[in-house]
């Protein structure tokens, strides 16, 4: 889709960064149904969002802070998300940092028409680093779910890597790495605010006819996106549905080679 048009949202917003989301059902085929769950999902990853984004600003250089602080209280500059349906079972969903005050947190519109009239905006440098960080950080804990999930009970161990100012945490099953996270990610893994709100952005998973969420992000400027997909499966629907997560002991590498 897109972007080019006069009612381009990076025109009107401080920073702005968008996905396509897109849920499948087990027969392979879109789940066109826009329920409760796929509400409860959009709405708590908005919520997510604007959670994180505020935890990013209190993590800048503090030369960042202060402006991003100042820019927070003058103009209300919370992270706030746009959906747009592109098809079935498929949607355009937006986070941005509107360019003056506006709605509340959370989603301003479910089925938001794009288009606002008024001055374009300038996009912030800051602003548009500390969103993309934002939303780095929630497919990393989304992914992170995923992994701990998706590997069978007892297998999956965790482990530090590399050096400590570049150090990421790797999610190992036997000698096979699954995926490596930043330690930041896995802090806020075991955090029971954070993980309610990652149980429900999966909230679609308990609808035992969903199969796949594929997301594909749209960033600027023609760069190639990210694409992931995160497949229903049993301790995935558990959690979904209210269960724990569990998550591994961190261990060191020497831990891990001892075991």
């Amino acid at each position: 889709m897109s972007r080019a048009d006069a009612h381009d949202p990076r025109a009107r917003s401080r920073a702005y960064e968008c996905a396509t989301v897109e849920y499948q059902t087990v027969r392979r085929e879109p789940r066109a149904v826009f329920d409760d769950l796929t509400r409860t999902s959009f709405e708590a990853c908005a919520a997510l969002a604007d959670a994180v984004f505020d935890e990013c600003t209190e993590h800048a250089s503090p030369a960042e802070a202060a402006r991003g602080g100042r820019l927070l209280a003058q103009e209300d500059s919370h992270v706030r998300c746009i959906l747009e349906p592109e098809g079935p079972g498929r949607y355009l969903l937006g986070f941005e940092v509107p360019c003056g005050p506006g709605p509340g947190q959370g989603l301003s519109r479910l089925l938001h028409a794009l288009g606002l009239k008024g001055a374009a905006a300038r996009t912030d440098p800051a602003l548009q680093g500390r969103l993309l960080s934002t939303t780095h950080l929630i497919e990393d804990l989304v992914l992170g779910v995923d992994s701990i999930c998706s590997t069978a009970p007892g297998r999956l161990t965790v482990g530090i890597a590399g050096s400590e100012q570049d150090a990421s945490i790797e999610f190992i099953d036997g000698v096979r790495i699954l995926r490596r996270i930043h330690p930041r990610t896995w802090r806020l893994l075991h955090r029971d605010d954070v993980q309610d709100l990652l149980r429900r952005i999966l909230a679609p998973f308990q609808d035992p006819e969903l199969y796949t969420l594929n997301i594909r992000s749209q960033p600027p400027y023609g760069s190639l996106g990210r694409n992931w997909t995160v497949t229903s499966n049993e301790q995935l629907r558990r959690f979904a549905g209210g269960g724990r997560l569990d998550l591994p002991a961190l261990g060191t590498p020497q831990d891990l080679l001892a075991s």
